[in-house]
């Protein structure tokens, strides 16, 4: 297949234009970028412009790094050899997914976005963001808090000794991550566009049992709300 797609005729990108269409641009659009990825004809690195919070708006994957932007094509190339091989193992890729649901478990995530408008919105946004790092709580519910990821001061606490145990690593962000038992985790972030607070939560459940799923997962998010705005 790529080395059909290389002997098109298709026109390399060029450095500092317009770039390659997004994959949300049209099926045309979306054919074009997929010919230019495959046939490697894009030069230059990689956008830099690949990190995002997590759950945000825009997914794509990165297949290589002549990519120079994350691209929804690719990521559906993928998925049809990989259903291909599948089917050719007398199975298929949604099979595959349930039986790693059972070995693993079922991650079960959801946002929650607090609109606080106005200068006493941002304070109260600011003293929820303060509460998480200097009051953070030990337990959520059923839920042991065991380490608190502060990526503005770039440290990891071990909550259940209350001792540094590292950094993060990672660029300076306004961004709290609780890591709790049981494979549990909430973010919490405010919007860098709008005058909202956003949290992010994870849980982790039995998926033969997804109304324990449920009620558990609604249950972290309550626990925690009423935390952060107690």
């Amino acid at each position: 297949v790529i080395r059909e797609l290389s002997r098109s005729r298709v026109e390399p990108a060029r450095r500092g234009g317009a770039g390659l269409p997004h994959a949300h641009a049209g099926a045309p659009a979306g054919a074009a970028v997929h010919r230019h990825l495959l046939a490697g004809l894009v030069p230059g690195p990689p956008r830099q412009e690949i990190a995002r919070p997590p759950g945000g708006r825009r997914h794509g994957v990165l297949l290589a790094d002549f990519v120079r932007d994350k691209d929804a094509i690719m990521g559906v190339s993928m998925f049809v050899e990989l259903a291909a091989y599948y089917k050719s193992q007398n199975t298929s890729a949604l099979n595959v997914l349930y039986d790693i649901y059972r070995k693993y478990g079922f991650y079960k995530e959801s946002q929650k976005s607090l609109s606080l408008t106005g200068q006493e919105g941002l304070e109260k946004i600011k003293a929820m963001m303060e509460k998480l790092r200097t009051q953070t709580p030990s337990q959520l519910g059923k839920w042991t808090v065991l380490e608190k990821q502060d990526m503005k001061r770039d440290e990891v606490i071990d909550m259940t000794t209350g001792t540094k145990k590292g950094t993060t690593g990672l660029p300076s962000s306004d961004v709290v991550v609780l890591k709790l038992s049981d494979s549990a985790k909430v973010v919490a972030r405010p919007s860098g566009t709008e005058p909202k607070i956003k949290f992010y939560f994870t849980t982790r459940g039995k998926f033969d049992d997804m109304k324990a799923v449920e009620s558990d997962h609604e249950a972290l998010r309550q626990a925690f709300l009423s935390y952060i705005q107690g």
